[in-house]
């Protein structure tokens, strides 16, 4: 039989080799634990970085688009706005400005006055000479008048006769 120390060493080698094979078999479930919880980042993380690049794709796209409708609101903007410019050009152009006016009509008005002191004048020329302009009578133009205007109706008698005569 064996010794008693030998077979205390021998149940201490069984359960040493035991425990050491409990502990291979924990750790190799701890491995597999963990490689599993580290795939599952892995996955987590490769669908994150994947909704993310979508994101960022999507938001990309819409910008391109909100540029697009910001450079067409821009262009036709610009558009009205020269329409704009373009008519107040031609209104300027077609305007005289105040004091340009101004100055003319200033020279307007003297002239207006000069004609006035002129008309002023010749009344009382006519004041003075009784009745006579320059020479003629008044009563010799009235008879002039009445020359021309019978001379006048006698050429329009006579040539409504000659239509009539064909």
């Amino acid at each position: 039989m064996m010794d008693p120390i030998e077979s205390r060493l021998t149940a201490l080698e069984k359960s040493l080799t035991t425990y050491s094979m409990l502990a291979e078999k924990l750790s190799q479930e701890r491995d597999k634990r963990y490689e599993t919880r580290f795939s599952d980042l892995d996955r987590l993380y490769l669908t994150m970085m994947q909704s993310q690049k979508e994101l960022v794709t999507s938001a990309f796209e819409a910008s391109r688009a909100e540029a697009a409708k910001a450079e067409a609101a821009q262009s036709a903007y610009n558009i009205r706005s020269n329409e704009f410019r373009q008519a107040l050009d031609d209104s300027n152009k077609n305007n005289i400005p105040r004091p340009e006016a101004n100055a003319r009509f200033a020279v307007y008005d003297d002239k207006i006055d000069d004609i006035k002191k002129e008309m002023l004048a010749v009344r009382l020329r006519e004041g003075a000479g009784e009745g006579q302009v320059n020479g003629i009578s008044l009563v010799g133009t009235f008879i002039f008048g009445c020359v021309v205007v019978a001379i006048s109706l006698l050429d329009l008698i006579a040539n409504i006769w000659i239509k009539l005569a064909r």
